[in-house]
């Protein structure tokens, strides 16, 4: 019986060792994976910002305010917080935020900015200084995560937080935070009561530890093995970390509302989806309204609940009052405050169409992953996105609400950098699955302009006032397989000036300059540009737009049109930061080269002009003639793909309408793209297009068939004058210069 007892009480210790042990070492997995996971949670997702905007002396009045609007900036009647700003009849005073730009950090400051009319004529700091220029911190317009790509956060350090949120915050979850070791005992038991008289469980007595190891590590459900696992958690997080890192994780990982399929986590991202401000410029009873909804985001929801997150918001100024931590004054105040809601959705959503083209620039540049904790500085220019913004709400009311299935693309560039702008690839510009921005479509017409200047880049053979066949003409593709195609009129004009047949977007025309050209010189051609093509029929239909290709290749191509031949690559990151540190800068890495010759693209540009004075896009110079525009419009065959460019002094732009299933849109390159393009421009700061002509060009009186009239005295209101590359190697035996050349040399002496 003894041996027996013995046995037993040896089986037990062994059990109890083994439960020990067991203990022990999931003591130790949860100590790893705390320290695993606050580790990541610690780190910043990669942020994507704005463009970065200088400020100075070329700055409009105008344009200084829509920046600061569109960098979040509010205006005040006194500066009292940065990102606040006091418009004072000509003068414009500025409390700048604190920010770490890629070069270097800038504290905060107060900039006092005096204008005459729209023109600056002094910038001085609070020390009152003079200073020539400042940059504004940009706006984020992007998070990507590590993971959890549902949990829409953004990480702050402690004191980066407004010390009245983490007063009330301890006030009202969890007021012996500083004094307790992770659990609360004395809030357990009552629990326990009010759950076992309830018959279920109804509180858990969390402390913020305990919340935070329940966010963090945990799920919601209520059962006595989560609660187990809860306390111990939050024990070995009380021994693992002060309580200053503490309330930050539990700052920058709190849920506080949901929007679709992605949820707010932490106060730095509510503050700027629930009021569009940082965290640390929110007002007290907006930290309140924020506080209110711990107490559970789905029901006290200001954006759905207003009235019992209110009633609730002014319980917890009750609480702080009492504690002294306003007086009686400021509460009386600010319970009859209206706390006003400002959504902002692109917080979360974020602009889907160009942070599709950061990921793919990113991704063909860099072996790394992009969702390491960086700060990317984009080419994003907010006037210019907004404009587009609002042209998309023009077109879903005017097009798509008459036809469903019609969808849009708008991508503007710097037409010298090379710089993307903004961009939108659907109807629903918040929406990533409707975007479009990479899919690539015929081009139809605006293939045009390309082949037009190859050909004026032979100068001794072709001229703006060359006359090129319009006749009827008839291809054989392969056997008993012919194309005879047609302009769009149906009509022939035997013979048209060359500027014409661009102008009217004739197609015999260029169907028979592109044999000139040749098929395979075409398609070296926009290789040479390093575009995305590839499977090229080699058919003439070519030569009228039958090429597939994506919007951002064909805005590169008009880009050189638009920067004198010089080919700017395309780009959406200028700079980007890891750490502090710089470790890209577009300005070390710019491609520029000039692919053709500067005189053929001035033609080429003109011509474009007279496409918006008096051809197929001359719908822009009824509103718009004094800006001098460039245009091209293009349409496939039945109107499946409709296309425009636009070329101002600053910018390309590009739309284009079709649908998705590739059926008509009943609409041409000049019924809806250009239209697009016309609301575009109602919305953004317009400068005429003014182009640098080369020495060379010289604009010579043609008469009605072309011919150039040298001999003033036949000078005619009625004659047209056209730029004429004057080419120095030309042979003075050509047919066509033989008298030109030798006539122009007495001319322009």
């Amino acid at each position: 019986m003894i041996k027996f007892i013995k046995f037993i009480f040896f089986k037990f210790y062994i059990l109890l060792l083994l439960i020990f042990l067991s203990f022990i070492n999931y003591i130790l997995y949860l100590n790893n994976k705390i320290t695993n996971t606050i580790n990541e949670c610690s780190k910043n997702s990669t942020i994507i910002y704005s463009k970065i905007n200088n400020i100075n002396y070329y700055t409009k009045k105008k344009d200084l305010i829509d920046i600061l609007n569109n960098n979040q900036y509010i205006k005040s009647n006194e500066l009292n917080k940065s990102g606040k700003y006091i418009i004072d009849n000509d003068t414009i005073k500025i409390f700048k935020r604190e920010f770490n730009f890629p070069n270097k950090h800038e504290s905060k400051n107060i900039f006092k900015i005096k204008f005459n009319d729209q023109k600056i004529i002094s910038i001085k700091d609070i020390n009152n200084y003079n200073i020539k220029n400042f940059n504004i911190d940009p706006k984020i317009i992007g998070i990507i995560y590590s993971k959890n790509n549902n949990r829409c956060k953004l990480y702050l350090y402690k004191n980066k937080f407004p010390k009245t949120l983490i007063d009330m915050i301890i006030l009202t979850e969890d007021k012996n935070f500083y004094i307790h070791s992770g659990i609360s005992i004395k809030s357990i038991i009552r629990a326990l009561f009010i759950n076992i008289t309830k018959f279920k469980i109804v509180q858990g007595g969390s402390t913020i530890t305990q919340q935070l190891s329940k966010n963090i590590l945990l799920n919601n459900k209520k059962n006595i093995i989560r609660k187990i696992n809860e306390l111990i958690i939050s024990i070995i997080i009380e021994n693992k970390f002060n309580k200053d890192k503490i309330i930050e994780m539990y700052l920058n990982e709190v849920f506080l509302g949901q929007y679709g399929n992605n949820k707010i986590i932490g106060f730095p991202i509510a503050s700027i989806y629930y009021f569009n401000k940082y965290i640390d410029e929110t007002s007290i009873d907006e930290q309140a309204t924020l506080v209110a909804m711990l107490k559970g985001a789905s029901l006290y929801n200001i954006n759905k609940n207003y009235n019992l997150t209110i009633k609730r918001r002014n319980e917890i100024l009750y609480k702080l009052k009492n504690n002294n931590l306003i007086d009686e004054k400021l509460f009386n105040f600010l319970i009859k405050k209206k706390t006003n809601v400002n959504i902002n959705k692109f917080i979360i959503k974020s602009y889907p169409s160009f942070i599709k083209i950061i990921k793919k620039e990113f991704d063909s540049k860099f072996s790394f992953s992009i969702n390491k904790g960086y700060k990317i500085f984009s080419t994003l220019n907010l006037n210019s996105q907004n404009s587009l913004n609002i042209t998309t709400s023009f077109f879903n009311y005017n097009f798509k609400k008459k036809d469903d299935d019609l969808e849009l693309i708008m991508i503007s560039i710097d037409k010298l950098t090379g710089e993307i702008k903004s961009a939108i690839g659907g109807s629903n510009y918040n929406n990533l699955c409707s975007d479009r921005i990479f899919n690539k479509r015929q081009i139809g017409s605006l293939i045009k302009p390309i082949i037009y200047m190859l050909i004026l880049n032979i100068p001794d053979k072709f001229n703006l006032n060359t006359l090129v066949d319009d006749k009827k003409i008839i291809i054989e593709q392969s056997k008993n397989n012919f194309w005879i195609p047609k302009n769009h009129d149906n009509k022939f004009r035997g013979k048209v000036k060359l500027i014409d047949s661009l102008v009217n977007s004739l197609n015999i025309p260029y169907i028979n300059l592109g044999l000139y050209i040749g098929i395979d010189n075409l398609i070296n051609f926009l290789k040479s540009l390093e575009l995305n093509i590839n499977n090229i029929n080699k058919f003439p239909s070519i030569f009228l737009g039958s090429l597939y290709l994506n919007p951002l290749d064909v805005l590169q191509i008009y880009q050189i049109i638009s920067n004198k031949g010089n080919l700017s690559k395309l780009y959406s990151i200028e700079y980007i930061v890891k750490n502090n540190d710089l470790i890209y800068d577009i300005n070390n890495y710019k491609i520029i080269k000039n692919v053709i010759s500067e005189q053929s693209v001035y033609l080429t540009l003109y011509s474009m002009q007279e496409v918006a004075r008096k051809g197929t896009a001359r719908r822009l110079n009824i509103k718009f003639n004094k800006f001098n525009l460039a245009a091209k419009t293009g349409t496939t065959n039945n109107c499946i793909d409709s296309w425009f460019i636009g070329i101002n002094n600053n910018e390309v732009f590009l739309s284009w309408i079709g649908k998705d299933n590739y059926k008509t849109s009943n609409l041409t390159g000049s019924s809806g793209p250009l239209i697009l393009y016309e609301k575009y421009l109602d919305n953004i700061d317009l400068e005429p297009l003014f182009i640098d002509k080369p020495n060379d060009i010289k604009y010579i009186q043609i008469d009605k068939d072309g011919e150039f009239i040298l001999d003033e005295k036949n000078y005619s209101c009625n004659n047209l004058f056209l730029p004429l590359w004057v080419y120095n190697n030309i042979d003075k035996e050509s047919n066509i210069f033989k008298f030109l050349y030798d006539s122009l040399l007495n001319l322009f002496k």
